[in-house]
């Protein structure tokens, strides 16, 4: 199940990743696809924390829970938001995430392979974040390429590491 829970989640963003690159520069609705994924996800990882509720859980695991579930609930219940209200929405997000990824991968006792990886990915993951919530109007044709890009980035090394290091979610 844990293999399960995470190759979910990482084909969840793969799906969002082919409709932001889909779109192709016209960024109108990417955000309705944007909440749906991460309240998805949130209720995925529930059913996870539901399933496994006499094991212990890691502190990272539920921050990404209240991370997906707080973007997608200020996505659909913002009355003003517009596309850029978005991008500043995913770009946190994103942010977010390389945070946990970075956190994840220094406290950890059972990553000491792969903090290197940890370490790059967490320091690119912030980066991609605030590029993204920098854009301007004159590459807002770009962004949609960009996010996705980054959300494969992303969905791909999560399920890498996943299968790397079979035996735990994080």
């Amino acid at each position: 199940m844990k293999l399960g829970y995470r190759l979910g989640r990482s084909a969840l963003y793969l799906i969002l990743a082919g409709i932001a690159i889909s779109l192709k520069g016209n960024i109108d609705g990417l955000s309705f696809y944007f909440g749906v994924t991460a309240l998805s996800s949130a209720g995925l990882t529930l059913i996870y924390l539901f399933m496994h509720f006499d094991e212990s859980i890691p502190k990272e695991l539920i921050a990404e829970m209240v991370v997906d579930a707080f973007a997608g609930l200020v996505i659909f219940t913002y009355p003003n938001s517009d596309n850029e209200f978005y991008l500043i929405i995913f770009s946190f997000w994103f942010a977010i995430m390389g945070t946990l990824m970075l956190t994840s991968g220094l406290m950890s006792k059972h990553n000491k392979d792969y903090l290197w990886l940890y370490a790059l990915l967490g320091i690119s993951y912030i980066v991609g974040g605030f590029s993204i919530m920098n854009v301007t109007h004159e590459s807002t044709g770009l962004v949609n390429y960009f996010m996705g890009f980054v959300l494969i980035i992303y969905a791909v090394t999560n399920g890498w590491l996943l299968l790397k290091r079979k035996r735990e979610i994080y």
